[in-house]
């Protein structure tokens, strides 16, 4: 986080206004408060119970979300419950 500012924020470099959200690099839904500090909290689920013998957890980072897919074929999803 870069310096404060009564009239926005910055995080990882960039310059936010103040009561403005967005999503980061790394997966983290960010608002900038008024007073220029960041809030940030991660918005991507993980699977939990899930088949680990037959399935396996792929993560797109692009889209934040997990995929479970079959060990045997990619393609066809397992599955699975989300936890935060």
């Amino acid at each position: 986080m870069g310096p404060k500012d009564p009239t926005g924020c910055y995080y990882e470099g960039e310059f936010h206004k103040s009561d403005s959200n967005w999503k980061s690099n790394d997966c983290m839904e960010c608002s900038c408060i008024k007073d220029g500090s960041v809030k940030c909290c991660a918005i991507v689920l993980k699977p939990v119970k899930y088949n680990k013998k037959k399935c396996t957890a792929i993560y797109d980072q692009d889209n934040c979300v997990y995929h479970v897919v079959r060990n045997d074929n990619p393609c066809k999803t397992c599955p699975s419950h989300l936890t935060g």
